[in-house]
């Protein structure tokens, strides 16, 4: 019996030392996380009305470069097609760091679904957008 208490002792010991070693995710900012906002505000809505100078507008120099304005439109008429028009947004993204990047997470509405928008930022610019997925 005394060495049961000790063997679970010893193992309560162990998980709880292996807890602290789990790594946990590290949050932007509130800087980066009010630039990620104020960014997705204006992008988002860009995605409507197809004004690829107001979407692009805190995008990195290499970003632009990826996603050159024929592109753009390409990406919005097969998103307006398969998801609808851009709707809202949730008002907290998932948020990390991630590297040498903050990425954030919404949960997009569209017209026919919901769409997780990830926005990738820079972290020591955190106006800069580095990259905008969808999912």
């Amino acid at each position: 019996m005394r060495y049961n208490v000790f063997a679970l002792l010893l193992i309560v010991m162990l998980v709880a030392a292996g807890a602290g070693c789990i790594s946990q995710t590290v949050q932007p900012p509130q800087d980066a996380m009010d630039a990620a906002n104020a960014t997705a505000d204006k992008m988002f809505p860009a995605l409507n009305s197809g004004e690829y100078i107001v979407f692009t507008q805190n995008f990195s120099p290499s970003m632009k470069a990826a996603m050159n304005e024929s592109y753009f439109n390409k990406m919005i008429g097969q998103m307006s097609g398969q998801y609808g028009r851009y709707i809202s947004r949730s008002p907290t993204p998932q948020a990390s760091v991630v590297g040498d990047y903050n990425v954030f997470v919404y949960q997009c509405q569209f017209e026919k679904t919901k769409l997780n928008v990830q926005l990738t930022m820079n972290k020591t610019d955190v106006w800069k957008v580095e990259g905008f997925f969808y999912r």
